[in-house]
């Protein structure tokens, strides 16, 4: 094996140390609370366009768009689900689709707000989403004993398992916060 003595000389670089430390990615410690930030992310998207789309329908005429859509997909227009969204759509008036739109915007910036608060790991994301998914229990469980479906039921549980998981990490910190000695002695 030959052995290589040579010794180069650092190369001169505009880097330096501290900034070359500002420059490293922060990785997350925790990929769960990661995922449940992507996912925040998606349902902040989704509700934005959906705020979007009503805002649309603020200044576009419902029916007619639906008609569009029925004619450009070539529906059958006696059909009965179709004659049931056409009179469900003319029921409603502007002053419920601009409540919608709000209310779309509404949780959208909620959720971006939780999104990123879980992104950057900070407790006060974890505590309002565990105060959030509490309060809404009682109308996720209502719309799912109104009208029971597989989406509904996927949301609840999913709501389920992100209220238990966030629990238990502050079960988990507030555990060892308690049993890590004071900082004095």
């Amino acid at each position: 094996m030959v052995e290589n003595n040579e010794t180069t000389a650092p190369v001169a670089s505009p880097i330096t140390a501290t900034s070359a430390m500002r420059l490293t990615v922060k990785t997350h410690r925790n990929r769960i609370l990661l995922l449940i930030s992507i996912f925040k992310f998606l349902k902040a998207l989704g509700a934005l366009t959906a705020g979007l789309i009503a805002l649309h329908f603020l200044h576009a005429s419902l029916i007619g768009t639906l008609s569009h859509w029925i004619n450009l997909f070539r529906i059958d227009r006696h059909n009965k689900w179709v004659d049931l969204l056409l009179d469900k759509a003319a029921l409603i008036n502007h002053g419920e689709i601009k409540m919608a739109a709000i209310g779309a915007f509404i949780y959208a910036a909620l959720f971006a707000i939780e999104g990123t608060g879980l992104y950057f790991e900070k407790v006060w994301a974890e505590w309002l989403i565990i105060g959030e998914v509490s309060l809404l229990f009682p109308f996720e469980i209502y719309a799912i004993a109104q009208k029971p479906d597989l989406i509904r039921i996927a949301l609840l549980m999913g709501n389920i398992l992100v209220l238990i998981y966030l629990v238990y990490l502050r079960i988990k910190a507030t555990v060892k916060k308690k049993s890590s000695p004071p900082v004095g002695t």
